[in-house]
C-alpha cells in the first residue's frame, strides 16, 4: 500500500504538476511510476511505513497555515501603519520574508477581494489535524493555535464555516486568541456549536488523557 497525498491545489492537478508526499514499499513505488508522471511533477517517498505519508502533507498543512495567518497580519499592520500595500507587497516578494502564501494571496487582500479563493473550513480542519498530530506524541505547538483561532475567529465573523472566501482581512486579524491571548469564550462557544474542538480544549483532553495513563 502506497500513502500518497498530494499538495499543489486544484491549480497543480489542472497542470498535471503536484507533489506527491507519500511514503510506502518502494517496489509499489516503482509499479506506479507511470501513473505518477500522469498527475505528479514530483513523487517523494519518506519511507516504507504508510503513515509517514499523511505526517509530511500535516507539516506542509501547518506551514501553509501559519503562513497566510501571519502574512495577512503583517498586511493588516502595515495598513494601519499607513504604508503602502501594493508597493510593500513589491518589496516582501524579494525579501526574505516572502512565502507562497504570501506572494499567491496577499494580492486578494490588497484588492479587499470577496471572491472564494480558499473555504476557511479547510484550513480550520487542516490545523486541527495538526494539533492532533501534536498532541499524540506530547508536542506543543502554540503558532498552529494561533493560527487556527485567528481563521476560526474569521469564521466566527462571517458567520460561516463551509464556503466563506480566505479573508483573513484587515478588520479581523488583529483580533488574538488561543495562547495569544483574546477573546477565547466567544470563540470557544461558537467552536462547540459548529462541533470543533477549541484547541485548547484539546490540549486539556490531551494532557488529561497522559495523566490517566
Amino acid at each position: 500500500m502506497i500513502d500518497a497525498p498530494v499538495s499543489g491545489g486544484a491549480a497543480g492537478a489542472a497542470a498535471g504538476k503536484l507533489i506527491i508526499l507519500g511514503s510506502g514499499p518502494q517496489h509499489a513505488y516503482d509499479a506506479c511510476q507511470d501513473l505518477f508522471e500522469g498527475y505528479a511533477a514530483q513523487a517523494y517517498r519518506f519511507g516504507d511505513e504508510a503513515a509517514l505519508g499523511s505526517k509530511v502533507k500535516l507539516i506542509n498543512n501547518l506551514l501553509c497555515g501559519v503562513h497566510i495567518a501571519v502574512a495577512s497580519e503583517a498586511m493588516a499592520l502595515a495598513k494601519r501603519e499607513g504604508i503602502n500595500l501594493p508597493l510593500l507587497y513589491g518589496v516582501i516578494t524579494h525579501s526574505a520574508g516572502n512565502s507562497w502564501a504570501f506572494q499567491d494571496r496577499m494580492p486578494h487582500v490588497i484588492a479587499d477581494s470577496l471572491t472564494p479563493i480558499t473555504a476557511l473550513n479547510i484550513f480550520v480542519k487542516d490545523l486541527g489535524l495538526v494539533l492532533d498530530m501534536a498532541h499524540s506524541v506530547d508536542f506543543t505547538a502554540p503558532l498552529t493555535e494561533c493560527a487556527q483561532c485567528a481563521i476560526l475567529t474569521e469564521c466566527v465573523l462571517t458567520e460561516d464555516l463551509g464556503a466563506s472566501s480566505l479573508k483573513i482581512r484587515l478588520s479581523a486579524i488583529k483580533k488574538e486568541c488561543g495562547p495569544c491571548g483574546g477573546n477565547r469564550q466567544l470563540i470557544d462557544c461558537v467552536a462547540f456549536e459548529k462541533g470543533i474542538t477549541p484547541p485548547v480544549e484539546k490540549r486539556r483532553i490531551a494532557e488529561s488523557t497522559r495523566r490517566s495513563h
